[in-house]
């Protein structure tokens, strides 16, 4: 009578079991529906018993617009433990399965031996999807496979160079060189079974790559400019399995660039950078304090400001004009406009620096690369600067200092007894403020930057602060207004400025 029962509740627990499990099953797929996934995929995750978090699906979305004309390189970003690098093998496996004869090659860091790797990538993430291990290939009935390449230099990347693919997996993108980013780019071309060859990658900022991947990604992605890329950002939250706990234990201990870069996935740190610039300090908003006096108004430009010019010159390369104001008493330098553009002839810059210069601007003095001193070899009998006068914009040489005049610029970005950086950059000057953020020590000079990069903006920046001198003392910037003056003309004057 006892088994009886007994056998009657475990069949109601089963029958409870089963209708929760059918219920589950109907808002999981339900969820994969609203994310805009096929009927095949979900079919697919469903067998791999595989959940993904709102990134992930975020990511797998955007693999539907790969093709033709259209993306090609899709990113995964952020804070460690998201699952990024998960989502990316069972995509490649979902397009592995779906597509005979893919060949895919998915490049890791050498943490652990090749054949370890393997079985943690057999047991864990393609458990449930039918596969055979063959050395270092994941081999799929189908004939499509994905080889598992370890490096430990970006370097071991080029031993695929020369042969054709479907698919690069990069797990930590930022440790690979562009050079070499760009090279294995031409071996993406085995096109099969109408599937398109692509890019799927993951990472966290810092790195060799940081630079590069930031620029390509990331910055597309901040300034809506994303054609054939795809930029997710991942966070640990959304992994349910690691969460909080990983976040608690793992992540919130850490300190300094670290804990930016891992906990907080914070783009805009960067060890190897030059500068130690922060958009949320030296960039002036409308919306924040920078830009602003201590009561909430626009910095005030008096008669005791000086306005100055730094040009770097080029012709096939870009050109850089900035406009600097400049305080000597408060050592504070506002960089409120720029002018920026290749192929422009010498007339041509001199004509956009004038109309972009309003009467009421009183330029001191405009300060250039000392190479323009250079007589050209076709004439000896003339120079750059020689031809800015033609067009009515006439330099001065600048200092030929680079050390000192990146110490200069180091300083400034340091803050001032009131409290703000001494460098405030208004924000249409996006080329100095992108140069500025992401441009990276000389790894043979580390007090000079690398000249390899686009850093034109930074020496127009340079050459205009020629003549700047850090005061011996700082006056308050808030003793400066006597607030019975009559203030309106100094804002008229700033919001022509930053016009």
């Amino acid at each position: 009578m006892r088994q009886k029962k007994q056998e009657q509740e475990q069949e109601q627990k089963n029958s409870e079991l089963s209708e929760l499990e059918r219920q589950s099953m109907i808002a999981y797929i339900e969820y994969l529906v609203r994310g805009g996934l096929p009927d095949d995929m979900i079919q697919f995750f469903r067998d791999a018993r595989y959940v993904p978090n709102k990134s992930q699906l975020a990511f797998h979305k955007a693999t539907l617009e790969c093709g033709p004309g259209k993306v090609q390189e899709i990113l995964m970003e952020g804070s460690k433990g998201g699952g990024k690098s998960h989502a990316e093998l069972i995509q490649a496996a979902y397009d592995c399965m779906k597509h005979p004869g893919l060949v895919c090659v998915f490049f890791r860091k050498q943490k652990s031996s090749a054949r370890e790797h393997m079985m943690q990538l057999s047991t864990r993430t393609f458990k449930y999807i039918p596969h055979t291990l063959e050395k270092n290939q994941i081999i799929f009935p189908n004939g499509s496979k994905i080889v598992v390449a370890g490096f430990n230099t970006s370097g071991d990347i080029l031993k695929y160079n020369g042969q054709n693919f479907s698919l690069f997996i990069y797990d930590e993108l930022t440790m690979i060189k562009q050079d070499d980013y760009d090279t294995m780019w031409g071996n993406l071309r085995l096109e099969v079974d109408g599937y398109y060859p692509r890019m799927y990658g993951s990472t966290n900022p810092g790195g060799i790559g940081h630079v590069w991947v930031k620029k390509k990604f990331i910055e597309a992605r901040r300034e809506n400019r994303e054609k054939d890329t795809r930029c997710i950002h991942s966070d640990t939250l959304d992994n349910a399995v690691l969460g909080e706990n990983y976040k608690h234990d793992k992540l919130e201990k850490l300190s300094g660039q670290q804990r930016e870069r891992w906990l907080l996935g914070n783009w805009d740190i960067n060890e190897g950078a030059a500068f130690n610039f922060m958009r949320s300090r030296h960039v002036a908003d409308s919306g924040g304090a920078f830009g602003y006096d201590y009561k909430g108004r626009h910095y005030i430009i008096g008669s005791d400001w000086m306005r100055v010019g730094g040009i770097d010159y080029g012709s096939a390369k870009p050109y850089c004009h900035l406009w600097l104001a400049i305080n000597q008493n408060y050592g504070r330098v506002y960089v409120y406009r720029e002018d920026y553009g290749a192929r422009l002839s010498t007339k041509q810059q001199a004509n956009r620096i004038l109309q972009k210069t309003s009467e009421e601007e009183e330029i001191l003095a405009t300060f250039c690369d000392p190479a323009m001193a250079r007589q050209y070899e076709s004439d000896l009998s003339t120079n750059a600067i020689d031809e800015y006068a033609k067009y009515g914009v006439y330099l001065t040489a600048g200092s030929r200092q680079r050390v000192a005049g990146k110490m200069k610029i180091d300083n400034l970005l340091e803050d001032r007894p009131d409290g703000m950086p001494g460098l405030i950059i208004a924000p249409s000057c996006v080329n100095l403020i992108g140069q500025l953020d992401t441009l990276v020590r000389d790894p043979l000079n580390p007090e000079d930057v690398d000249t390899t990069e686009e850093d034109h903006a930074y020496d127009a920046l340079r050459y205009g602060l020629s003549r700047f001198r850090e005061p011996v003392t700082y006056e308050d910037q808030r003793s400066f207004m006597n607030e019975e003056e009559d203030e309106e003309s100094h804002y008229s004057i700033m919001s022509k400025l930053f016009a």
